[in-house]
C-alpha cells in the first residue's frame, strides 16, 4: 500500500506476488501469503482494471487536501448511498488509498438483492445475497481535478460530483 502512493505502475513478483494471486483465487501451495492484506490486495486490483468508458474528470474543485478521516468517509457513504437507496440497498461503505497525490476514495453502494440456487447443508436453496458496486472518487488537491468511475449517465456523474464537493468541502459546484 505505501508503494502504490509513489508510483503509476508497480510490478509484483517473489513473495508478495502469492498474496495478490491468493486474493483472486489462484492457489498457492504453502508459498508465504500476507492473509491480513488480501482485502487490500483485491480492492487495489479490482480500482485498476475499472472500465474506462465510466471515468468522467472535472478541474473546478477547491484545490485542498480533502479530509479523510472516518467521520468524513461515512458522511460521504451515506450520501451516496442515499443517492441510490430508491433502486439499490442502504448500505454503502467508503475506503481510501493514497495514489502519489491523489485520494482515491472507493464507495461500495449495495445493488440490488439477487437470489441464487444453491446448496446449503446438502439442501438445494434459493440464496440471497447483496452485491456492491464501485464509485470512485479520484482526486488530485494539488490542481482540484476530480476523476468519477460510476456506472450512469451525465446526470449520475454530476450528481455524485456535487455529492463529493458537498461532503468534503461543504461547497457546490457551478453546473
Amino acid at each position: 500500500e505505501n508503494m502504490i502512493a509513489k508510483v503509476d505502475r508497480l510490478i509484483i513478483g517473489g513473495a508478495m506476488a502469492y498474496t495478490f494471486f491468493k486474493s483472486r483465487g489462484v492457489p498457492v501451495g504453502r508459498s508465504l501469503v500476507e492473509d491480513d492484506k488480501l482485502d487490500a490486495a483485491r480492492q487495489l486490483v479490482r480500482v485498476d482494471h475499472l472500465n474506462g468508458r465510466f471515468w468522467r474528470t472535472r478541474a473546478d474543485l477547491p484545490r485542498r487536501v480533502p479530509d479523510a478521516g472516518l467521520v468524513v468517509r461515512t458522511a460521504l457513504g451515506e450520501a451516496v448511498a442515499a443517492y441510490f437507496r430508491q433502486e439499490h440497498g442502504p448500505g454503502c461503505e467508503v475506503r481510501r488509498y493514497l495514489r502519489g497525490e491523489k485520494h482515491v476514495f472507493v464507495a461500495y453502494p449495495q445493488d440490488a438483492a439477487e437470489f441464487v440456487l444453491g446448496y446449503e447443508g446438502g439442501r438445494l436453496l434459493e440464496l440471497s445475497r447483496r452485491p456492491v458496486f464501485h464509485v470512485v472518487f479520484s482526486f488530485d488537491p494539488t490542481n482540484g481535478t476530480l476523476e468519477l468511475h460510476a456506472q450512469g449517465g451525465a446526470r449520475v456523474h454530476r450528481d455524485l460530483q456535487q455529492i463529493f464537493a458537498r461532503v468534503m468541502f461543504d461547497e457546490e459546484l457551478p453546473p
